[in-house]
């Protein structure tokens, strides 16, 4: 995963089970510490912040990677359960 301060943030694979992928970010201070991230049933990633907060993000398949709006995030939830759903055209 990368931010813009920082290359990338390392993730530890807490399951090693490949089906079902569940990390923990363990080595940055900032917010995104003790996050987790985790695939769901529904070809998402779900990115669950220390705050309760949730990024969603599509499970990129190897011919959509090139397109990073493929890979754009697609929800935000609060900690109280308020969603903003996010739509993006792929254009080709």
């Amino acid at each position: 995963m990368f931010q813009p301060s920082s290359p990338s943030l390392d993730v530890l694979n807490n399951n090693g089970d490949c089906a079902n992928k569940f990390f923990t970010h363990t080595s940055s201070p900032t917010e995104f510490y003790g996050a987790t991230l985790q695939t769901t049933g529904s070809n998402l990633w779900k990115l669950t912040m220390k705050n309760g907060t949730i990024l969603q993000f599509p499970v990129v398949l190897s011919d959509m990677g090139k397109n990073p709006f493929a890979q754009a995030l697609t929800s935000i939830t609060d900690r109280y359960g308020n969603t903003v759903t996010i739509t993006t055209l792929l254009c080709t």
